[in-house]
Formats: C-alpha cells, sequence, structure tokens
C-alpha cells in the first residue's frame, strides 16, 4: 500500500513505518479472506453434506433463503466484518509509528509532555492485561455472534467448528496474557481463525441464497 499523505506532525521515518505496517497487514489479512476462510467454509459445508440427510436439509434452507432474499442480512454482516478488518489494519499501523506496544490502546502525557503508560509489571500490569483479553473479546462479538446465529439457522452443525475453536482460542488469551505479554499469539490466531471461518460461512449463505440454482451444490 501506498503511504497515506505526510502531515506536519509525522516525521518520514514514522510515514514509512506507518505504511510498511499497513502494507503487511493488508497482505496478510486479505489472504486470509480472500483464501483461507473460503477454503474453511466451503470445505465443511460440503463435508457436513455427507451426513445422511445433511444435503436434504441444505436443500430445501437455500431454497426458502433464495425465494424470500434471506441473503442479505447475511451479506452485510460480512461487509461490516471486512469494515472492522480495515481499521483494525489501520489502528495497527498508526500503532507502529507511535511504537505503542499492547496492551496500550491510547497514549498520554502529562503536563510536562512526559509519555505515561498502562502499568506492565506485578499484579497491575497482570489485571491490565487480564482486562485486556476480555475487552478484546467484547470488541469483536457483535459481529461475531451476529455470524454464529445467522450461520447456526442455517448450516447447523457446522457452526459448533469454528465456535469451539473461538472458544478455546479465547480461553487461552486469557489465561496466557495475563501471564506474559508476549504470550498471546496462539490463543489470538485460533480466535480469529475462528471468527474468520465463521464470516466465511455467512459469505457462503449469503452466495448461495442470493444465487440459488446458479450454484446447484
Amino acid at each position: 500500500m501506498e503511504s497515506e499523505p505526510l502531515t506536519p506532525d509525522m516525521t518520514e521515518a514514522e510515514a514509512q513505518k506507518e505504511a510498511v505496517t499497513r502494507s503487511m497487514y493488508f497482505k496478510m489479512i486479505g489472504k486470509h479472506l480472500a483464501i483461507t476462510a473460503n477454503i474453511l467454509a466451503w470445505g465443511t459445508y460440503l463435508l457436513f453434506k455427507f451426513i445422511p440427510g445433511q444435503a436434504d436439509v441444505y436443500a430445501k434452507k437455500f431454497a426458502v433463503m433464495h425465494e424470500y432474499q434471506l441473503g442479505y442480512p447475511f451479506l452485510v454482516v460480512y461487509m461490516l466484518y471486512v469494515t472492522r478488518q480495515y481499521l483494525n489494519i489501520n489502528s495497527s499501523g498508526a500503532r507502529a509509528a507511535a511504537a505503542i506496544e499492547r496492551p496500550d490502546q491510547h497514549t498520554y502525557e502529562d503536563a510536562a509532555g512526559k509519555q505515561v503508560l498502562m502499568s506492565s509489571k506485578g499484579a497491575k500490569g497482570r489485571f491490565n492485561r487480564a482486562q485486556r483479553a476480555a475487552f478484546n473479546m467484547d470488541e469483536s462479538l457483535p459481529l461475531f455472534a451476529s455470524a454464529l446465529l445467522g450461520v447456526g439457522l442455517v448450516l447447523g452443525p457446522v457452526v459448533l467448528i469454528p465456535a469451539l475453536l473461538s472458544v478455546y482460542g479465547r480461553i487461552n488469551v486469557a489465561g496466557s496474557y495475563k501471564v506474559d505479554a508476549g504470550a498471546r499469539g496462539t490463543g489470538v490466531m485460533l480466535a480469529f481463525t475462528g471468527e474468520m471461518w465463521t464470516q466465511g460461512l455467512a459469505l457462503l449463505c449469503a452466495i448461495k441464497s442470493l444465487a440459488g440454482p446458479a450454484i446447484p451444490f
């Protein structure tokens, strides 16, 4: 991605760092949304059709959804999810330029202009990280829960897989991140995968219901 226009309050180095970080996240998240999420979604959908009777259930549901144009709610939920990913990319780029490490979500200055950061050591640091792990789930929960509910109504048991993956990931983050600021990676990856997988299934529901007979499988 090209860097944004240089503003008077940013140095050339800061602008470059933000541009590089944004580009990295655009490539990484874009690849997962375009490829990984669709492979997981369509793969599980097609696999579950082998369960006796499940293919007929899906066919009936998608026929009703196509007739009554019920694919649009799934499409807009996915659109909002993609929008949120862009906002995350945008803030991550700005974070890199500001050199603010997690779990800090903002940076402050005292009257003397000295930077003020969150406590990161001892019991206070553990609390800050535990609280941040909880807030992080809260921030993604509305879109995730909306997609889980919709996908569950259409695809039934399929939704349990990404839901359980996310549950495990969030619990992992809550425990590991509280202990060590650098130990959040595995849990975050699992939670992100569960959410992305679910949104991929939401997109599948939108495509199948809107396309109708044009996608016969």
